[in-house]
């Protein structure tokens, strides 16, 4: 879904719930985790290309430590769709963050854009890049690239963070799916005509559906403003599918979460990665 279209309820306790699943509320990640905003010294990005599937794809990398991927909106570019987001986590992180085909600094390619073929391109450059169990944060198309990616390659994603994700067009608010329908044209050929099309028709049920996402085993946070582009019920409908998933809703926001709400988010996504990468660690081994 686009960055440019529209939308963690809050209170006191963090309550478990009977899919095995937790709702983060916002009160209690801002108290515990504020400090996690604190900003250290900007790292610098690199932009490198690679060969994927006979085009060339453009990525980010920036800072050190844990492999962390970032994957943009519809219509963006990596650095655009997480600006908010590279300075803070490339303190404790090595960024990677693409640019899918015909966005950001990456080339167009003939024909359709697909969900399945950009995932296969993520798939292909992290395979390419000798990158295997990394973190990854999706936002609406990337959101949705992600859960595919969990899905389909799940030897390459250790941790989920999504937020703005349908898993088929009727997730989208009636009125915007409304104007998109409008504006549809029957040949794309612009990089908009083209995501106009996506967005009306996909994801399809073989990319992504109920069944697909309780195959996920890998912790998932799943975000959403409660003025969202995606229905609130379409994104409780994901989170109640994935076996091993936490739900966020912010308050007064909108589709862009990671933009607008970043002074939130940034903090919520670090307790999330660390929380769960250090109950990993204290697993004991037999």
């Amino acid at each position: 879904m686009a960055t440019n279209r529209t939308k963690c309820r809050h209170g006191f306790r963090d309550n478990a719930l009977p899919n095995g699943g937790r709702i983060v509320f916002l009160a209690l990640w801002l108290n515990c985790v504020l400090a996690a905003t604190v900003p250290g010294v900007a790292q610098h990005t690199q932009w490198h290309k690679a060969n994927i599937h006979g085009h060339n794809i453009y990525y980010a990398v920036r800072g050190g430590g844990p492999e962390l991927v970032f994957l943009h909106g519809g219509g963006d570019s990596g650095e655009r769709s997480f600006v908010h987001q590279l300075d803070v986590f490339s303190e404790h992180h090595h960024i990677v963050a693409p640019d899918q085909v015909g966005q950001g600094r990456s080339p167009d390619v003939p024909g359709p854009l697909s969900y399945t073929a950009m995932m296969e391109d993520t798939a292909e450059l992290l395979t390419v890049l000798k990158l295997r169990h990394v973190d990854v944060v999706g936002f609406s198309d990337g959101g949705i690239l992600a859960l595919m990616l969990a899905v389909r390659h799940p030897e390459l994603v250790r941790r989920v963070v999504v937020s703005g994700v349908n898993i088929f067009p009727e997730g989208l608010r009636p009125d915007d799916l409304e104007e998109l329908r409008a504006t549809e044209i029957a040949t794309p050929m612009t990089i908009d005509e083209k995501l106009t099309h996506l967005w009306l028709t996909s994801p399809t049920e073989e990319e992504l559906n109920l069944g697909l996402l309780a195959r996920i085993s890998q912790p998932v946070l799943v975000i959403s403003g409660d003025r969202d582009a995606i229905t609130l019920e379409h994104t409780l409908k994901i989170f109640h599918a994935l076996p091993n998933a936490e739900l966020c809703v912010l308050p007064g926001t909108d589709h862009a979460t990671f933009s607008g709400r970043s002074e939130w988010l940034n903090p919520i996504i670090s307790s999330f990665l660390d929380r769960v990468r250090s109950a990993a660690l204290a697993v004991p081994e037999f």
